[in-house]
């Protein structure tokens, strides 16, 4: 049964045969695009992390539920010590899905919440960065 309208008294037409394409001509090469400059991207906000600050609890109203509550609980218990002690202590903790979890960043939500300070600490320094030399430079081979 077919599924497509009546059509009464007119003929199927056939189609119409394709012409044969003429041959296109070669398309010319595209000059390269100038590179990029990189995008300057804003530092990343300071938190305050310092090499041997201690912990302090602000006494801010806090209203953390599940894993938040959890995490603020350990600083309680390291209120007044040093941040690496807390940080050793939660090395190798794993979240509900049994990742690792950082405590790093759980130290930083908590500070820039303002529940918790670091207080005193000094400055640590940044990692040299790697210099990337031009491999054909080491190879001797004429550029």
């Amino acid at each position: 049964m077919s599924l497509s309208p009546p059509v009464k008294g007119v003929p199927k037409v056939a189609a119409a045969p394709k012409e044969a394409a003429a041959p296109k001509a070669p398309k010319a090469p595209k000059e390269p695009k100038a590179p990029k400059e990189p995008k300057v991207r804003a530092p990343r906000l300071d938190y305050g992390f310092r090499n041997g600050a201690t912990l302090k609890l602000t006494g801010k109203e806090t209203k953390y539920t599940g894993q938040r509550q959890e995490w603020f609980e350990t600083f309680k218990a390291f209120s007044g010590k040093p941040v690496e002690e807390w940080i050793a202590s939660r090395a190798g903790v794993k979240n509900g899905n049994g990742t690792i979890q950082s405590p790093r960043g759980w130290l930083r939500f908590y500070v820039s919440d303002g529940s918790v300070e670091l207080v005193g600490g000094t400055v640590p320094t940044p990692k040299p960065k790697k210099v990337v030399a031009d491999p054909q430079a080491e190879a001797g081979t004429p550029a």
